[in-house]
């Protein structure tokens, strides 16, 4: 199933006074997945959009149908570039995210017969995510060879992230910047980026803040938040990817111009630390920053972390 609507949940944010919580959630959860969607469709573009309590009926819609979603064997995410060519296949960057819950073969073949006619252009991405106890990691990995994808990439997801909206898009985001984001240094390649999702037996992210609300000016006690949100604090030799997102607008002149001392500590020591016996490097323990015009505030830090397969 076409999963791609997921994608406007982490826009919202905001509460009405008012609404009518119970009445509207009453209506929707006893829809069928197809009602949920013309809700949804409605919602997002369609008649219901300007809707003065739009934001809290999107999440409930969202909300069950995430139900229905975490029940099937496996749905996708669509993300692609803002123009086709001209025979109508997707140009580059065309990424789909996989989401696979398989419990045995048979949703394996399901999934197979129900994917076997996808086209691919060139410099296309095919991104499949399985939940931890997902069955078929090796027939997932050789089928993935027919679907064309310049790149396959492959990573196990906790159960807990899977089944959470709110935390899958998270993670879902976390892995598109990781991949797409115009990143400084500008020296990591691709194969750094798949080094590191095979270095991982299970992975999970977290990001903050999520809104202005909340501002920091640099990034040294964000990580520090977020490592103790995800049960990593004290902890090393894992895999882990920190990605710094930064919209010059509202933070110093030049930065990051490394002036703020917590930040040059965690580059000299910290990064170390979280690696392995000391050592960082591409794919394995590292940092970088993205610029984000689209922030709302000056610093957000998103950390993807797995645990070492061996």
């Amino acid at each position: 199933m076409d999963a791609t609507t997921d994608l406007i949940y982490s826009t919202l944010n905001k509460y009405s006074i008012g609404f009518n919580y119970n009445g509207f959630s009453k209506e929707v959860e006893v829809c069928s997945l197809v009602e949920l969607n013309v809700y949804i469709d409605k919602l997002t573009n369609g008649d219901w959009k300007d809707n003065k309590n739009r934001d809290e009926k999107l999440r409930l819609c969202l909300h069950f149908r995430n139900a229905f979603l975490i029940q099937l064997s496996y749905f996708y995410v669509i993300i692609e570039p803002e123009t086709k060519t001209v025979t109508g296949l997707i140009s580059s960057n065309y990424t789909v995210f996989y989401f696979l819950n398989l419990k045995d073969v048979a949703d394996f073949e399901k999934f197979k017969n129900e994917t076997v006619d996808s086209k691919t252009d060139e410099y296309s991405y095919g991104i499949f995510i399985m939940k931890e106890n997902s069955f078929g990691d090796e027939l997932i990995k050789e089928y993935s060879k027919n679907l064309g994808y310049t790149y396959s990439m492959f990573v196990k997801l906790q159960d807990s992230q899977f089944t959470h909206l709110a935390s899958r898009i998270r993670f879902q985001e976390a892995i598109f910047n990781l991949l797409f984001g115009n990143m400084i240094p500008a020296s990591f390649e691709i194969n750094d980026k798949i080094n590191f999702l095979q270095n991982g037996k299970r992975f999970m992210a977290a990001r903050y803040p999520e809104n202005d609300e909340k501002r920091f000016e640099n990034f040294a006690p964000i990580i520090e938040i977020l490592l103790e949100k995800m049960n990593l604090k004290g902890k090393c030799g894992f895999p882990f990817w920190i990605i710094i997102e930064v919209n010059q607008k509202y933070t110093t002149p030049g930065y990051p111009n490394y002036d703020y001392p917590e930040d040059i500590s965690f580059m000299t020591e910290g990064i170390y630390k979280l690696s392995e016996d000391g050592l960082g490097g591409y794919g394995f323990g590292t940092y970088c920053f993205i610029e984000n015009d689209n922030l709302n505030f000056g610093v957000r830090v998103s950390i993807i972390a797995g645990e070492k397969l061996n």
